[in-house]
């Protein structure tokens, strides 16, 4: 932990830790006018552009081939800083924007509308060599239909005993099996013994899967279920894989936490809410740490602010 002016910081670190950062976080002064106690958040925007251009420049340096930078800000400067990272980072190594709900409540500061979201750039050192952004694993065994309407009509060939029929020993005819906006025609006759089809069959439909995909499936050993005429397939996933990480940080989709919930852990720890001027919630940069890293990685944050990444990255 180093206290002081950050430039001077990185640029002692440079030695030591060129291209062995994997993780940065940073939450640097939005620009937005105001001034805080701990720090002048209302420089003339020409110069914010340069203070934070020296700075990610060293970042750069001290990020691994393979890590990743998450920047936060807020519409202030968002736009201006993504034109700055496309600068140092190349544009071909951004990664994305996340949108996080900052508050349950809008802030109605501007005349036009009211705010509950601010963004979280995301760029990779090389983004061919970074990791994909990782939150839980797949459901088990969850249901995914075949067929999609609205895709092109298609044939698409069952090999024998690849679908589970549940239904009792006999022979399905060919025929059509459309019903409401689902296209499905049964192309060959199906002989189906112990639930399962004895022989290959075609069927005619929009589906949601290219034959190449389907056979991947079926080799992969997931299991391929219909459960009654008209035959609508769904493939059944393992689940247990890794998952991507949704661009909505929420509070309805991964029960987020927000700003509120952030002064809620700073008054636990301190006593009072003027510790330290709109602190991240630990859950927040969790997620973020938790996607690009495994144990015994290195995360550096260079606007420590709070203290919230390095006592998160410690409890991890």
């Amino acid at each position: 932990l180093i206290f002081g002016d950050n430039l001077l910081a990185l640029k002692a670190l440079e030695t030591e830790y060129i291209e062995e950062v994997k993780c940065i976080y940073i939450d640097p002064p939005y620009n937005t006018g105001s001034a805080f106690e701990l720090y002048d958040d209302g420089i003339e925007h020409s110069i914010w552009l340069s203070l934070m251009r020296d700075r990610l420049l060293l970042l750069y340096k001290l990020l691994r081939p393979d890590g990743v930078i998450f920047i936060s800000i807020d519409d202030n400067e968002y736009a201006y800083l993504s034109v700055l990272m496309d600068e140092i980072f190349e544009r071909k190594n951004y990664c994305g924007t996340l949108i996080w709900e900052k508050k349950k409540k809008p802030s109605f500061l501007s005349s036009n509308m009211g705010i509950i979201t601010e963004y979280i750039l995301c760029y990779a050192k090389d983004r061919s060599k970074a990791p994909a952004f990782i939150y839980g694993t797949t459901t088990e065994s969850k249901k995914y239909p075949i067929n999609n309407a609205g895709n092109g009509i298609r044939i698409i060939k069952f090999p024998p005993h690849s679908v589970k029929i549940m239904l009792e020993d006999t022979t399905i005819e060919p025929q059509d099996m459309s019903e409401g906006k689902i296209i499905t025609r049964l192309l060959d006759p199906v002989s189906i013994y112990d639930s399962y089809n004895v022989n290959s069959f075609r069927l005619e439909g929009e589906w949601r899967y290219s034959q190449e995909k389907l056979d991947q499936i079926i080799t992969e050993g997931d299991e391929l279920i219909i459960s009654k005429i008209p035959f609508r397939p769904n493939h059944i996933k393992k689940g247990g894989d890794p998952k991507k990480l949704k661009n909505l940080l929420s509070s309805s989709h991964y029960n987020m936490a927000t700003y509120e919930d952030a002064t809620a852990e700073s008054r636990a720890m301190f006593g009072h809410d003027n510790s330290f001027p709109y602190p991240k919630p630990e859950m927040l940069i969790q997620l973020l740490i938790n996607s690009v890293t495994k144990e015994g990685d290195i995360v550096l944050d260079s606007f420590a602010g709070s203290g919230t990444t390095g006592a998160v990255a410690h409890k991890m």
